[in-house]
């Protein structure tokens, strides 16, 4: 019975392992209207602005906010983050498609003409929690 209890442990302990919580911080967000959308995504598909994988809808807080991704497993992940200032739940952009609200990218990846890559947007997650700041422009 004591060694099962020991497998045990030893096998709650390799599942916990596999998972790690992901912070993104959100910076230069400049009043308190609307909502801040955050967006996970973990391929390509969807990137960055349709269905996301986790998504997140905070309260505006002058400065920033912050969010937690709890027990991500291992891969490659992209974030995208837009400040939604007249609660619209979508990001308005003028006459030629350029966006008129604040919005940000994981690494501080910025498209040619529109939005950029996943490719250019992603990064490792592996069982080390990890934290990214997105400053919105």
């Amino acid at each position: 019975m004591r060694s099962l209890s020991f497998i045990f442990s030893i096998l709650l302990c390799v599942t916990t392992a596999v998972a790690a919580d992901f912070t993104v911080v959100v910076t230069d967000i400049q009043s308190t209207q609307g909502k801040v959308r955050v967006a996970l995504y973990n391929s390509a598909q969807g990137f960055p602005d349709q269905s996301c994988l986790w998504c997140q809808l905070l309260p505006a807080r002058v400065g920033g906010v912050k969010v937690v991704f709890v027990d991500l497993p291992p891969g490659d992940y992209a974030v995208s983050v837009y400040h939604d200032i007249n609660n619209n739940a979508k990001l308005d952009t003028n006459f030629a498609g350029v966006p008129i609200e604040p919005y940000g990218f994981s690494l501080g990846a910025r498209g040619t003409f529109g939005s950029p890559s996943f490719a250019n947007a992603h990064f490792a997650i592996g069982v080390q929690a990890v934290t990214e700041e997105v400053k919105l422009k």
